[in-house]
């Protein structure tokens, strides 16, 4: 086989699969019946969907503010915290400071909450505890302590 022979079988080759393709989604278009007015329709109706979503009235403008803020100060604090703990419990994760069998345990156990992923350990939480601020600040402080040591 030449190679002119190749590159126009190629071609051919291509074209077909092209011709199946396009073939197979108008076969799919005109099974499904589709309306590209409703396409268009829901559009619109999603942008007034999106502007709705946008507006904040003026009686909640303290409530989210307040929570926004309480989120903001739950997360630094619980971080900090978190922080400041896993620099205290380092020195017995050290092998060469503290006792090798307590440094090996501890690193094994921190490995193992570590593989938990960050919302099955909230999903978890609050299903301990129940569902409040307390719980986000308890869950942020775990997962910052387990991934700072």
């Amino acid at each position: 086989m030449t190679l002119e022979k190749f590159i126009k079988l190629h071609k051919l080759k291509t074209f077909f699969k092209i011709l199946t393709i396009v073939i197979v989604l108008l076969l799919f278009f005109f099974t499904l019946n589709l309306d590209f007015q409703d396409y268009i329709d829901g559009f619109t109706r999603l942008k007034g969907l999106v502007v709705s979503m946008m507006r904040i009235d003026t009686e909640d403008k303290k409530i989210v503010l307040f929570k926004m803020f309480e989120t903001i100060v739950t997360a630094f604090a619980s971080s900090f915290i978190g922080v400041v703990l896993a620099v205290l419990c380092s020195t017995f994760l050290a092998t060469n400071i503290s006792n090798k069998y307590l440094a090996r345990f501890l690193t094994i156990c921190f490995s193992i909450f570590r593989t938990v992923p960050a919302l099955v350990m909230a999903a978890i939480l609050v299903s301990l505890i129940g569902i409040g601020s307390f719980t986000g600040f308890i869950s942020l402080l775990i997962i910052t302590f387990f991934f700072c040591y």
